[in-house]
């Protein structure tokens, strides 16, 4: 046999070998897509990818499991949003099958029974023809607002709602000079309400509680102290002027009066906190305890002063690119990184004894003690 013979005999069984392979590849590839397509068709809306095969229906019953008809049930979704909102009326079985284009997602039911009785109910993705709205006789529920020292709260404005389903609220209701409220029309089906409310001096509230017509509704809030700061000089006179807020807390920002006052109220007593002082090319050190009380915390602004040092490993072998930071000064956080030899620079320090942070490799928080403005420094990280 030639060489030509021979080399186009084994150029065949390749291509044979070749095509069989591939044959192999794109069965097992179609199989793959088969078994994918069957199972998202299955499972397409437990992952979210489109609505579950069937109905979605809801029906509305008494506390004896008794079916509710003719009464009009308003639809939202969890969020309380009117823009998907429609209404439909349960039948004689006191179901309500939802229109095909609503069967998706969450939602929430609310509506009133013939007299007038509110409740609420809804139905999931997970369990779309298992949804359930119930009625019960009005619960006629009645409660009071206080602080946790016994302090009534009147004219308070009470927004209620579903303790487990969010949707629009319930009810809407005002405490009198008592600190008293009533729910006339909720029906007794509910057995937790969620309460919210805002509360001049008091921090926010937002309680669940168990609810029934036998017992008062006692909502409790904790009573709060101001927080008082006074932003001194570095003589240790008044500094009236300064811009003042509070870390991590909404809409704080204050201004010192002339005699460099500021007052927060709102707060809890069981928090500390920081402030943020507005005291350009000055600085200061961060009390550690500041709470609501009745003392008035002083705060003397310093000026700045810097750090200089160079930062080794455990072996004593220079660190290239930690970053350094140091959670005082008037800008909440003042941070470095280490440059070539380990070399650091940072400035907007208090005077006296400072700690610095970084970050180690496993996600804990390394700490170094240094004294600023003592010239440079040299500091060993740990393990």
């Amino acid at each position: 046999m030639s060489f030509r013979s021979e080399r186009y005999r084994r150029h065949i069984e390749t291509r044979r070998r070749s095509a069989g392979r591939d044959r192999l590849v794109w069965v097992v590839a179609l199989l793959l897509v088969a078994g994918l397509a069957t199972w998202q068709g299955l499972t397409g809306a437990r992952a979210g990818g489109g609505p579950p095969p069937g109905p979605y229906e809801l029906r509305a019953v008494d506390l004896d499991d008794r079916p509710v008809a003719g009464v009009t049930l308003r639809f939202f979704r969890p969020d309380g949003s009117t823009a998907d909102a429609f209404e439909a009326v349960t039948g004689e079985d006191g179901k309500v099958l939802l229109p095909e284009e609503r069967w998706s997602g969450d939602w929430v039911c609310q509506g009133r029974d013939h007299d007038g009785v509110l409740s609420q109910g809804g139905l999931t993705r997970w369990e779309p023809r298992n949804g359930e709205i119930r009625f019960g006789p009005p619960a006629a529920l009645a409660g009071r607002l206080s602080d946790d020292l016994g302090a009534v709260l009147a004219g308070v404005a009470l927004e209620v709602r579903h303790r487990m389903r969010e949707g629009p609220a319930l009810a809407r209701v005002e405490t009198d000079e008592g600190g008293r409220f009533t729910l006339p029309d909720l029906s007794a089906s509910f057995e937790a309400l969620r309460f919210r409310g805002r509360v001049d001096g008091y921090p926010d509230l937002d309680v669940e509680t168990e609810v029934s017509a036998e017992e008062p509704i006692e909502l409790v809030v904790e009573a709060s102290m101001p927080l008082q700061v006074r932003v001194l000089d570095p003589a240790g006179r008044p500094s009236p002027g300064h811009r003042v807020e509070l870390m991590g807390v909404a809409d704080s920002e204050r201004r010192c009066d002339q005699d460099g006052l500021v007052e927060f109220r709102g707060l809890s007593r069981r928090w500390t906190y920081k402030v943020l002082i507005d005291a350009r090319g000055m600085t200061y050190r961060q009390p550690e305890d500041l709470s609501p009380s009745s003392a008035v915390h002083e705060i003397r602004l310093e000026e700045p002063l810097s750090l200089l040092g160079r930062v080794l490993d455990a072996k004593g072998k220079p660190v290239y690119g930690l970053e350094l930071r140091h959670a005082y000064g008037n800008q909440g956080i003042v941070s470095t990184r280490t440059g070539s030899g380990g070399r650091f620079h940072i400035g907007g320090l208090p005077a006296g004894r400072v700690e610095l942070v970084y970050d180690l490799p496993d996600g804990r928080v390394g700490r170094l003690a240094a004294v600023s403005g003592s010239g440079e420094v040299l500091l060993r990280l740990d393990g």
